[in-house]
């Protein structure tokens, strides 16, 4: 159960399964993190 998993963690795993796609690269000395979600105009 959730409340039984140690403390971290779980905001990347929310990321990950809410983002159509999730890249990360370490380039010229940063941390490049980028995320990606497609929202429909459709109703």
């Amino acid at each position: 159960m959730i409340e039984d998993r140690e403390i971290g963690g779980m905001g990347i795993l929310i990321v990950k399964k809410s983002m159509d796609a999730v890249d990360y690269e370490y380039k010229d000395g940063k941390n490049i993190l980028t995320i990606k979600k497609t929202f429909s105009t459709e109703h």
